[in-house]
């Protein structure tokens, strides 16, 4: 569905202060420490939006979903600056916003973040106070989404361009706002194997292609890889996958794991389609239904990588119990 940007809330200036030369005199809103990352194609940064994250539950050590501070933005208080203005501090008397010539300039001053030009220590400066538009008013891009929603609470879910090293060198990342400001750092619709430690691309009916498949992945079975989390900095990681669930499963689980931690965990029963949505003859034997279903969940991390790991508690071979990847997305938070 067609995504409708909100509008986003002006942040205000706080007094600029007298610094050293080429010194970056900042607007408000402080980094935080988390960090954003957005869709695309498989195995890459993504750029395909992922589905509602809704605070998944999940079943091991990390069962409840994450907890997410609800961002703030201080309003305009008595003394301060309107958005787009300027107050020098040795005189507290306003000049005019973005574009006005402060005296500052990239020869010796002092660089001013809002005067439309980019100056030494600035990564940019695009002479407005609109945050999700690439250069926020600290004249550089957010360094992930959490940030971004911090400047600028109510900020849509959408893509947005970021910047997790500060080098000047921003990528585009989907942001799930709603959810609490998480970066899609990862994503996989499983037309390739893409570095999955097992399994190979097969066609699942009406689900199309998944990793593994009936044949394939049974009891004993698993796959892993490791993902990049494109440096942005977190404290959470978020796994969404949907599967598909091949044949006679007798209340047998499916799990997802991170660095070794279980994340989410799913039982599913061939005689119930509302465990797994087992109502179709998918790909698997004649005589049972197949179905597909969604894990998701939460777990603590903070580290630059993430070793992503898939396997069912099955007691009988593929060709009676299986199940394959369908697409699954990874964010950090």
């Amino acid at each position: 569905m067609p995504r409708h940007r909100l509008p986003t809330l002006v942040l205000v200036l706080v007094p600029l202060v007298s610094g050293c030369p080429g010194q970056v005199v900042e607007g408000t809103g402080a980094g935080t420490s988390g960090e954003a990352s957005s869709g695309g194609t498989s195995g890459e940064a993504p750029t395909t939006a992922a589905p509602t994250t809704a605070e998944p539950t999940s079943a091991g050590p990390t069962s409840a979903g994450p907890t997410t501070a609800e961002p703030t933005s201080a309003g305009p208080s008595s003394g301060e600056a309107t958005p787009g203005t300027t107050v020098p501090a040795d005189t507290g008397s306003e000049t005019s916003g973005p574009g006005t010539d402060t005296g500052a300039s990239s020869s010796g001053g002092d660089a001013v973040c809002g005067n439309g030009e980019a100056e030494p220590g600035e990564l940019c400066d695009d002479g407005n106070p609109e945050e999700a538009d690439g250069c926020t008013t600290l004249c550089r891009a957010p360094k992930h989404c959490l940030e971004l929603l911090m400047l600028a609470p109510g900020t849509a879910n959408e893509t947005y361009e970021i910047d997790p090293e500060g080098d000047g060198a921003p990528f585009k990342v989907y942001c799930d706002m709603e959810g609490g400001g998480w970066t899609q750092v990862y994503y996989d619709e499983f037309n390739a194997k893409n570095g999955w430690s097992a399994g190979e691309i097969s066609e699942c009916g009406e689900l199309g292609k998944v990793l593994g498949g009936a044949g394939q992945f049974g009891n004993d079975t698993s796959t892993e890889k490791q993902i990049d989390l494109l440096h942005v900095e977190h404290a959470q990681i978020r796994v969404i996958a949907e599967l598909a669930i091949i044949d006679s499963w007798d209340d047998e689980p499916i799990f997802a794991e991170v660095d070794g931690q279980e994340v989410a965990k799913k039982a599913c029963k061939y005689y119930d389609a509302n465990t797994c949505g087992q109502n179709k003859n998918q790909c698997g034997g004649a005589g049972w239904t197949d179905g597909n279903t969604m894990l998701a969940g939460d777990h603590d991390h903070a580290i630059d990588t993430a070793l992503v790991r898939f396997h069912a508690g099955l007691n009988e071979n593929a060709d009676n119990e299986a199940w394959g990847l369908d697409t699954m997305y990874v964010f950090v938070k």
